[in-house]
């Protein structure tokens, strides 16, 4: 298969945007209470995808441009969050 078939992205965001995109997930998503459980747990997805053989890319998200986006869309983040994490 090729590269460009396996491609998987994943959102990532910083430590220092963490409490931002919690506040901005109603009900808080699902988002693990730190941003270290969140990141070990990410970490894990990772490797597992890598080694199933798929060309694994972070995309880190910025909070700000995300709570924007959200306010002009008026999309739930936890429902979206929900269908894209199981």
């Amino acid at each position: 298969m090729s590269d460009k078939k396996n491609l998987v992205g994943i959102s990532w965001f910083r430590p220092e945007q963490w409490d931002t995109l919690r506040k901005i997930s109603s009900e808080y998503g699902g988002f693990k209470e730190t941003y270290e459980e969140w990141e070990r747990s990410a970490a894990s997805h990772y490797k597992k995808l890598k080694k199933l053989g798929f060309n694994v890319q972070k995309k880190y998200i910025d909070a700000s441009k995300l709570h924007k986006w959200y306010e002009d869309s008026k999309t739930l983040i936890d429902n979206i969050h929900k269908e894209h994490a199981s």
